[in-house]
């Protein structure tokens, strides 16, 4: 085991609390610290403050941290649940008013009152277009939502006939949040190819101007190039950043629970699954309870560190999904890659997450969790736990345990140090990832949500069919959002 490296975001955590929330913080922190006697605490406390109480995009908020600062009740009975569609990957996110959106496979975007009422429905502009990832609410308030659209082409160029060709194409759109469309972005042609993504956005401002950050795919011939795509408030691209070209054969995207497809069957069973609808949930046979199949393994959206001390040039680290795991800076009006960190073989990743522990952290479909120094790239431990199954849950944290679960229902607890804490059995798939409040973690599986305690403790388990996939949501009133076989459902907290 090599020797420990706190990361250089640790430092100076005590200068950075100038506010009453962060005292608050830090006093129930220094609760927990009492109270879990036996769970096993970083002696120093996290580098930063914990995000407000907001769920504004996949994950929690743009680090993808997984993590918010409230004290929530165990997920028992729902207040309300109503029906939402089919729904792939995409998670709830809610609005500084509560609001809560989501998007399904039909191509609409709903938001819904946290009754559980229905505010307003609205159809994305092309018929046939899907939403496969969370929107994301961004710091202005308005909407930011990917739809892909699948279609057959014939392409002239072979100057006889035609070849018949799958065509994969996303758009970015905006909504205000009365559901007034703004706008809607094409992401460019690479050559003759527009672009592919089924990524969640990701949002940050500067105060002055919003900028959108989505990893975009684009094939040609036998290549799968990738590009980090950067669009502003208006609409406007303004950066387009190289990340990696692959042939087809090794252009790994992954197809279905198993994560063993190639590029062919991007244009292949994505490609049906977008065009024809995939959303077929069957739970029975012997545990774990299996996945649907053909959910596929999305593109893992980006993360972006914006805590001090990188405030004012905030680190973007995306994965290609591929082999490469890139890290950039803002300069200026640019980004600067400062680090790269690339695999020996093609393997799909989940949302890189920074987390409040101030680690970086990525799960693996070779079953490997990773765990990085965040401004530098470096290993901040080895060996690396591995898993016997694919990881694609992004993980969470609080302080010094990082929490994931295995596609095989393996529920863990990795120690800062790169072992294994705890583990259990959900005894159930799940590629869901984990959200977590200060006296909870709440994971979704294929045959329903489970509470548990930070020690990896069951608190209970609320019985529902079609989970493991959508990552449940935490609001600022402490509700518990759950996306399972097409119905939305809002565990409330008991005060």
């Amino acid at each position: 085991m090599y020797p420990l490296e706190l990361p250089t975001a640790v430092n100076g955590f005590s200068q950075q609390l100038n506010s009453g929330f962060a005292s608050q913080v830090i006093q129930t922190m220094k609760r927990l610290l009492k109270q879990l006697s036996t769970f096993c605490i970083v002696a120093a406390l996290v580098s930063v403050t914990p995000a407000a109480h907001a769920w504004p995009q996949f994950h929690a908020d743009g680090a993808n941290s997984g993590f918010v600062a409230l004290r929530t009740s165990p997920a028992r009975q729902p207040a309300w649940s109503i029906e939402v569609g089919p729904v792939l990957h995409a998670s709830p996110v809610v609005g500084t008013d509560g609001t809560v959106y989501i998007g399904n496979m039909n191509g609409e975007l709903s938001a819904f009152n946290s009754n559980g009422t229905l505010r307003w429905r609205r159809t994305l502009p092309r018929r046939g277009e899907r939403i496969m990832a969370s929107p994301s609410v961004g710091q202005d308030g308005n909407l930011y939502v990917i739809g892909t659209f699948a279609a057959i082409v014939r392409d002239h160029r072979d100057g006889r006939g035609g070849i018949e060709r799958r065509v994969l194409q996303s758009y970015l759109h905006s909504y205000d949040a009365s559901g007034n469309l703004r706008w809607t972005h094409t992401f460019p042609e690479i050559n003759g190819q527009g672009g592919f993504t089924s990524a969640a956005p990701k949002t940050w401002s500067d105060g002055q101007t919003l900028y959108v950050f989505v990893p975009v795919l684009y094939t040609y011939s036998n290549q799968a190039n990738r590009y980090l795509a950067v669009i502003d408030q208006s609409g406007a691209e303004v950066g387009r950043y190289y990340l990696s070209t692959s042939e087809r054969s090794n252009a790994v995207i992954g197809v279905g629970p198993n994560i063993r497809g190639f590029f062919a069957d991007v244009l292949g069973k994505i490609w049906d699954c977008v065009r024809l609808s995939c959303i077929e949930f069957d739970v029975s046979g012997l545990p774990p309870v299996p996945l649907p199949e053909n959910v596929g393994w999305p593109h893992p959206p980006v993360a972006i560190l914006d805590r001090p001390p990188h405030a004012n040039q905030p680190l973007v680290i995306v994965d290609d999904n591929e082999q490469n795991l890139v890290a950039y800076r803002r300069s200026g009006s640019c980004l600067q890659e400062i680090w790269r960190k690339t695999d020996r073989q093609p393997r799909n990743a989940s949302a890189p997450s920074v987390l409040l522990n101030g680690l970086l952290a990525v799960g693996y479909s070779n079953g490997f969790f990773k765990v990085y120094d965040p401004a530098t790239g470096n290993e901040v431990a080895r060996p690396w736990p591995r898993v016997d199954s694919p990881i694609a849950a992004s993980p969470a944290a609080f302080v010094r345990q990082m929490y994931t679960v295995s596609q095989r229902g393996r529920f863990l607890a990795i120690d800062n140090n790169g072992s294994i804490w705890k583990e259990t059995y959900l005894g159930a798939e799940s590629m869901a990832a984990p959200a977590m409040s200060f006296n909870y973690l709440y994971v979704s599986d294929a045959r329903g949500l489970s509470t548990f305690s930070p020690t990896l403790e069951r608190v209970n388990t609320y019985q529902v069919e079609g989970g493991g996939i959508s990552s449940p949501t935490i609001a600022a009133n402490g509700t518990v959002y759950l996306i399972a076989g097409g119905r939305l459902y809002a565990f409330p907290r008991n005060n």
